[in-house]
C-alpha cells in the first residue's frame, strides 16, 4: 500500500459519523476508510449520504463494516459513539489497532473512572 494514503477510521455510522464521512470523501489526499458500526442500518444510511457525492480523490478507498478492524495502524480515528458504550469500543479498538491520533466526539464518557482507565491506556497505546 502506498505510504501517502492517509488511513482513517470512523467509529460510528450514524448521523455525525456519517457528515464526517460526507467530508472526508471530498478530501483531495487519497484515504484509505473504514467505517465501522455494528449496526447494519447505520452503516446503510452512510453508504446513501455518499451514494452522489464527488470524491476529492477517486483513489479514496471505502470499507464499510460491523466487525472491528484488527491489526492496522490508523492515522486517525474519529470516535463517533454514544458516551455510555465508548469507553469499551475505545478500550476494545486500542487493543487491537493502533492510532497516531483520535477524536472523541460529543461528551467524552459518562463515568469519570472510564475517563481514567482510557487515560492510562492511551498513554501507553498512542505511538
Amino acid at each position: 500500500m502506498n505510504k501517502n494514503i492517509i488511513k482513517i477510521l470512523i467509529v460510528g455510522a450514524g448521523n455525525i459519523g456519517s457528515r464526517h464521512l460526507e467530508g472526508a470523501v471530498k478530501n483531495k489526499n487519497q484515504l484509505s476508510l473504514v467505517i465501522f458500526d455494528k449496526s447494519e442500518k447505520a452503516l446503510d444510511l452512510s453508504k446513501k449520504n455518499i451514494s452522489n457525492k464527488n470524491y476529492g480523490n477517486k483513489l479514496t478507498n471505502l470499507i464499510f463494516t460491523t466487525e472491528a478492524p484488527k491489526d492496522i495502524n490508523f492515522d486517525i480515528c474519529l470516535m463517533c459513539t454514544t458516551a455510555d458504550n465508548r469507553a469499551n469500543i475505545t478500550i476494545d479498538l486500542l487493543n487491537k489497532c493502533h492510532f497516531k491520533k483520535i477524536v472523541f466526539e460529543k461528551v467524552l464518557f459518562q463515568k469519570n473512572i472510564d475517563f481514567q482507565k482510557i487515560s492510562n491506556i492511551l498513554k501507553k497505546k498512542i505511538y
